[in-house]
């Protein structure tokens, strides 16, 4: 869904209407390199869920992405450094995952997909601006 940003550019405000941001790494499907699962993420208020993750190992992250049954989820306000994910048998847990759920769920049944830009390469007639 599309979000007007006017209030925000052109009046100084700090809010775009939004309660939720969607964090995305890489692209999803059978010819991307590297085979990323796209929407890694999702943070609605205070709390972040993640629904994939990469771990890191003793030589820097380890590939390929880890998906976390059941998701991640981190209290930012208490934990900004996401360390120490909330219990999932919690109630706080349940009930901030059925919120960033339904979120999900309403996010992507709004994308769309497109071609991945970036497997076409990095070749000089690839770029917009010439």
């Amino acid at each position: 869904a599309r979000v007007d940003l006017t209030n925000v550019l052109l009046d100084g405000s700090t809010s775009t209407g939004r309660n939720c941001l969607f964090h995305y790494n890489g692209t999803p499907g059978p010819n991307a390199p590297n085979e990323f699962p796209g929407l890694w993420a999702v943070r609605c208020g205070q709390y972040k869920a993640h629904y994939w993750s990469i771990d890191e190992g003793p030589r820097g992250p380890m590939i390929p992405p880890i998906p976390r049954v059941p998701p991640l989820l981190f209290d930012l306000a208490f934990d900004p450094s996401e360390q120490f994910p909330i219990e999932s048998n919690t109630d706080e847990y349940a009930f901030v995952m059925e919120a960033i759920d339904h979120a999900r769920f309403e996010h992507l049944a709004g994308v769309e997909d497109v071609p991945n830009e970036m497997a076409r390469g990095r070749g000089v007639q690839f770029n917009a601006l010439l």
